[in-house]
């Protein structure tokens, strides 16, 4: 069986609001096959309204998250809290 293409976007820190809701627009025009996996990475406080935006099977990725489950890590995010918000945390495949 062959693999999935993958296709992602790291916004990197880039995107204000506005761009969030020109990007997501567009991506919900776009075209998508069941052979490629598309995901975006928005910056952490725009995570949840991409998700809340995007109407196609586009996925949403986090550009980093804490190893510690919780605790007094002050700018972390850790993978229990990205869940919670309904994210999906998967291993990377090797390529």
């Amino acid at each position: 069986m062959a693999r999935k293409a993958f296709v992602g976007g790291n916004w990197k820190c880039n995107g204000s609001m506005a761009d969030i809701q020109r990007l997501t627009e567009m991506l919900n025009a776009g075209e998508y096959h069941d052979n490629v996996e598309v995901v975006v990475a928005p910056t952490m406080i725009h995570i949840l309204p991409v998700m809340q935006a995007l109407k196609v099977p586009v996925g949403v990725s986090a550009q980093n998250c804490y190893f510690e489950k919780f605790g007094a890590f002050t700018g972390e995010l850790s993978t229990e809290i990205l869940v919670d918000a309904g994210t999906e945390v998967r291993h990377p495949r090797p390529l």
